[in-house]
This record gives structure tokens, C-alpha cells and sequence, in this order.
């Protein structure tokens, strides 16, 4: 098993390049955070892309998002869903 600790563009990077090379679906969790960014005018859109493209995926990806401060966690989640 491999692990990474990155920044969300390296993470959209990577997810990209899984994408391209058929690999994604040997991914089988992915945790985020400081998930509140995802409201960030500067960087939040590239969170919200890279974990739309996961969440597109036929097989399923678990999803673990971390913030204290998130703004609309019940809407995050339910989109998550």
C-alpha cells in the first residue's frame, strides 16, 4: 500500500494521472484536510474537481473529510454521500 501527504494541487496531480494511467481504482481511501478550503475563492474549486472526479467513479472511494471550521458540513456531507 502506498501513502501520500499532499497539497490539494498535488493531490489533483496525482488523481489525474491515476486517471489517465487506469489506476484509480486501486485507490481505496483518501482523507482531506482542512476541508473547509473547499469555500476558498483562491484554491477551493480545485478540491471541489479533484473530489468530483472520485466521487464520479464506478467503484466506491471512501472519503474522509477533517475541518473544525467548515461552514456547511451538512451540505458537504450529503454531497459526499
Amino acid at each position: 500500500a502506498e501513502l501520500s501527504v499532499c497539497t490539494i494541487e498535488k493531490a489533483g496531480g496525482i488523481i489525474n494521472k491515476m486517471l489517465h494511467e487506469g489506476t484509480l481504482d486501486s485507490l481505496g481511501l483518501v482523507v482531506v484536510d482542512e476541508a473547509h478550503m473547499i469555500c476558498d475563492p483562491g484554491r477551493g474549486y480545485l478540491l471541489e474537481i479533484m473530489l468530483a472526479k472520485l466521487l464520479c467513479r464506478k467503484q466506491e472511494i471512501q472519503v474522509v473529510c477533517m475541518s473544525a471550521t467548515v461552514p456547511n458540513m451538512h451540505d458537504l456531507a450529503k454531497w459526499l454521500s
